[in-house]
């Protein structure tokens, strides 16, 4: 859980010059938590804020520690975000935050997640049916197949970049297809019955 005297900085929004001014900020913070604010954005902070740089670091600091603890603690109501703000801070900034917070924690949260190293994702998927036509090792051949192709958001490779996607296609029989459903449906069943232990 984040520390209270890790946040004491935030009071330095009371002097922001505007609301709009207040996100821009935490936007920044979210953006650069793990590279660091630039130093041109700091200074600018510093001055709009009338403060000196390193009070707009540690602010800066201050925003990314309340962000992550925010998103590692699952936080999502108006009353848990104010709980994690020092009690003796003002309370309509107290509100401030937590509405600026609230407003754009669903897109970090997706962000965050986008970012996280894991295995290739299913995106999308496409098939269709072709007829396997005669060859010289088969001159009667004359098969039904799927073709299937599967769209893969590819793993990440920067910490905050999105990740291309690349496409994967291969064929399966109609017998090879009847045992991958089968399988699938063990998945699914699997899947189903770990959901209903858990709720």
């Amino acid at each position: 859980r984040v520390k209270m005297a890790d946040l004491q900085s935030l009071g330095l929004l009371l002097s922001a010059p505007s609301k709009e001014f207040v996100v821009q900020m935490f936007q920044a913070a979210f953006s650069a938590r793990h590279g660091g604010v630039p130093s041109d954005l700091v200074a600018k902070s510093a001055e709009a804020l009338s403060t000196d740089v390193p009070q707009a670091e540690n602010l800066f600091k201050a925003m990314s520690h309340l962000i992550g603890a925010v998103i590692f603690e699952s936080i999502n109501t108006k009353e848990g975000l104010v709980a994690l703000l020092p009690a003796d801070m003002n309370a309509k900034l107290k509100t401030l935050i937590a509405s600026v917070i609230g407003a754009n924690l669903s897109s970090w949260l997706e962000q965050t997640i986008s970012s996280q190293v894991s295995p290739p994702r299913l995106k999308d998927f496409d098939w269709r049916i072709d007829i396997k036509t005669a060859s010289e090792s088969c001159p009667r051949l004359s098969a039904p197949t799927c073709l299937v192709q599967m769209r893969l958001q590819d793993l990440p490779t920067l910490v905050g970049v999105m990740p291309g996607q690349s496409a994967v296609t291969f064929e399966v029989t109609k017998e090879t297809l009847t045992t991958m459903l089968d399988g699938l449906a063990k998945i699914r069943d699997q899947l189903a019955s770990v959901a209903g232990a858990s709720s």
